[in-house]
């Protein structure tokens, strides 16, 4: 601001009237709002906050706006201004000015020396002295300076409380604020300073004056109210209600009002309206608005709930002449739980709005982000002589999305519990962990089940269970998994159970087939096989597990099982275990890989034995694709699809591809195969699905189809679906 009039003052040139000869001061001219103050006809140079004019007739008085005591007029002194302009004090010695101005003042100084002038922007300029004689080769002559203004500086002062207890006198204030204020207390003596508290007080209402220090003034209102509230916690005082309702203020006519309701005794003020209330009062003439109410209790009693607290006067237009204006708002979902949601307010103009919780106001065009998702109770008011066209309170939700986050997954745990029946009532029961994210189904049972969830009625029997992770959710465990649901009897006879047995039949082998071993199912009573799938023959080893039907339990003592295991290659039972409650039987069984009975099946060795196997990897969630290895000892041929391939070697194969694979004899006179050679293998090979969930791992690429024996894989891929089926063609064995 400074620079501006300066520049307007000095560099307004007035040609016309040109200069004497000889180095004569410049013509004089009358300036606005400066009447008969000659005007530089020199041009200024500005340089940051300095302006500098090179004109020998010009002095510090002769420029707008400046002053220059006589003390001042010398080329060394000091000056210290006085009230009631007491800005501060300079000093000057010939060479240097310096200054110092009291808070609040700004003031601009004039440098003369020589022919040049300097007009200095103390606003501006860094630091508090100027070396005049370095900047321009001239001494002081004298010095001069112009208030610009007067700022009184400003400090805080607020206070706090700390509510009444059980009507014990332990309220209190606490006075905060900038250092050097003090307060008063209207009624109680004494000062106070920031950080003082003034406790043993009563609930109820505290005028308040705050002093600010010398120089300075205070930031906001000096004279307030602090309320001293009142609460009953943990009291052994009796108890009242206090409440309160309203109807709104209509068509603007300042028509509202409040209803004081609660028990006898209980009185009540409300904040900047005289009076106080009791219940059954009603406080009318309102305009709509918030209205913060304090309820006092009778003595001895305490007041049950807060003590303090807000009554909202709505506004409604029924039945009103006065015009309309449309007020809406609309918002954006908050994404990726980032607090990034939004609300964009709408309507006529002269509409505002505001949203409880959040300060300020706003006004159509206006959006208020950084949200959370959530409901926001939002109000809209009209402007003067206009009602809103509809509700002027109303709900605005902030919704929530999962797009593109980059946050990991929340981790979930599947899990159920389940509870027996009793006395073979059905009424067993499931009950699924509570961890969140988790989805539940139960092979046989319609539906799908969420944490917490209990499916009742069940019978007595293993429950297969499959859990999926929800969208933003990870299991930390298998999504597959059975619970069982056991038998008790309380309070109730237990039932006669019948006898469940199981007997096998064996096969011996011959010379071109091997032995196998079967379920005898006229024999086999009250007894079902849970897994695998029973088939058997030329495998070293394996475990069947049956349940006992209901009604009937395994009898270790009477022998529940019997294989007949006598000859070449016969059967063995490695171990058996029967469950403490008989309902439950495993038998592992194994049979010799080899036939080796030369005397039954003659010289063997005639000719060279070959075999062959083939192994597999399926695609993955990598990108990589799926693969088959041909292994085999010299004498086998191989083709895939009809098209005949090198042994001992590692194929690639795309997902959805399903390769035919078999294995030959390059001469049958020559080679023949080992006992139980498989020849054909169907494979297939399945993209990768949920890749984003954990998945089993098949390692190794251990899948082997090498025959011996072996009559079929079943490879169940967890959370898919997938089964992928492989399926062995007999050959019989050459030679």
């Amino acid at each position: 601001m400074l620079h501006k009039r300066l520049l307007a003052a000095a560099t307004a040139t007035f040609l016309a009237l040109g200069m004497a000869v000889g180095g004569a001061s410049p013509a004089m001219a009358a300036k606005p709002g400066d009447a008969g103050k000659p005007v530089s006809s020199s041009t200024p140079v500005v340089t940051g906050a300095v302006t500098t004019i090179d004109d020998n007739g010009l002095t510090c008085d002769k420029v707008d706006g400046y002053s220059k005591p006589d003390s001042m007029n010398a080329s060394s002194g000091t000056y210290t201004a006085q009230a009631p302009d007491a800005w501060g004090s300079v000093s000057w010695d010939g060479s240097v000015f310096s200054w110092s101005l009291n808070s609040g003042w700004d003031v601009d100084f004039c440098v003369k020396g020589g022919t040049k002038v300097v007009l200095i922007d103390t606003s501006e300029f860094d630091g508090t002295s100027y070396d005049f004689k370095s900047a321009t080769g001239n001494g002081i002559s004298h010095v001069g300076f112009d208030i610009i203004g007067f700022t009184l500086p400003l400090v805080a002062a607020s206070t706090s409380s700390t509510p009444e207890n059980c009507l014990d006198g332990n309220g209190s204030i606490t006075f905060a604020g900038d250092e050097g204020v003090t307060y008063t207390v209207e009624g109680i003596d004494g000062t106070f300073e920031p950080g003082d508290v003034l406790d043993g007080l009563n609930a109820g209402e505290y005028e308040i004056t705050a002093i600010a220090p010398s120089g300075y003034g205070i930031d906001g209102d000096a004279s307030f109210t602090e309320t001293v509230g009142s609460t009953s916690i943990d009291c052994e005082l009796p108890l009242v209600e206090a409440s309160t309702s309203s109807t709104p203020e209509n068509c603007l006519d300042g028509n509202g009002s409040i209803t004081f309701a609660g028990d006898e005794g209980v009185t009540y003020t409300v904040e900047g309206i005289d009076g106080t209330f009791e219940p059954g009062d009603v406080l009318d003439g309102l305009n709509a608005g918030e209205y913060e109410i304090t309820a006092i209790a009778p003595s001895g009693y305490g007041i049950g709930g807060d003590a303090s607290f807000t009554e909202t006067v709505g506004s409604t237009s029924i039945l009103c002449t006065l015009p309309l204006v449309e007020a809406s708002t609309s918002s954006s979902p908050e994404n990726c739980l980032d607090g990034n949601g939004s609300i964009t307010f709408i309507g006529d103009e002269g509409v505002t709005f505001t949203v409880e919780g959040i300060d300020g106001t706003f006004e159509p065009g206006d959006e208020l982000d950084g949200l959370n998702a959530g409901d926001y109770e939002i109000t809209a008011s009209a402007p003067s002589g206009y009602g809103i066209d509809g509700d002027a309170t109303f709900t605005e939700t902030v919704g929530s999305t999962s797009v593109d986050c980059p946050v990991e997954p929340l981790d979930a745990t599947a899990s159920a519990d389940p509870t027996p029946t009793n006395c073979l009532d059905g009424n067993g029961s499931i009950t699924f962990g509570d961890d969140a994210g988790v989805t539940y189904t139960v092979e046989g049972i319609e539906g799908e089940f969420g944490p917490g969830d209990t499916i009742d009625n069940l019978t007595a029997g293993e429950y297969a269970i499959t859990a999926t992770a929800d969208e933003g959710y990870e299991l930390t465990n298998s999504g597959e998994f059975s619970v069982e649901v056991e038998f008790e009897f309380v309070d109730c006879e237990p039932p006669t159970f019948g006898t469940a047995s199981v007997t096998f039949d064996w096969t011996a082998p011959t010379c071109e087939l091997p032995g196998a071993v079967s379920i005898n199912e006229e024999l086999t009573s009250n007894a079902v096989l849970i897994e695998p799938e029973f088939e058997m023959a030329a495998m070293s080893e394996q475990t069947f597990t049956f349940r006992a039907a209901v009604d009937s339990v395994f009898s270790a003592s009477e022998g529940p099982f019997l294989i007949p295991a006598t000859g070449p290659g016969a059967p063995t039972i490695i171990s058996t275990e029967i469950t403490e409650e008989g309902t439950l039987l495993t038998v592992v069984i194994s049979i010799p890989a080899k036939i080796v009975d030369t005397v039954l099946c003659g010289d063997l060795t005639t000719k060279p034995l070959t075999e062959g196997s083939v192994t597999f990897t399926q695609p993955d969630c990598l990108g990589n694709p799926g693969s088959f290895t041909l292994s085999n000892e010299p004498g086998v041929v191989w083709t895939v699809d009809g098209v005949v391939v090198e042994g001992n070697k590692t194929y690639t194969a795309a997902a959805g591809s399903t390769p035919t694979i078999v294995a030959s004899l390059v001469d049958s006179e020559e080679f023949g195969f080992q006992p139980g050679q498989q020849t054909v293998w169907n494979l297939s090979f399945i993209a990768p699905t949920n890749c984003d969930l954990t998945t089993l791992a098949i390692t190794g690429a251990s899948n082997a189809l090498s025959g011996l024996g072996m009559v079929a894989i079943l490879i169940m891929m967890a959370g898919t679906g997938l089964v992928v089926a492989r399926r062995r063609e007999a050959a019989r064995i050459q030679g």
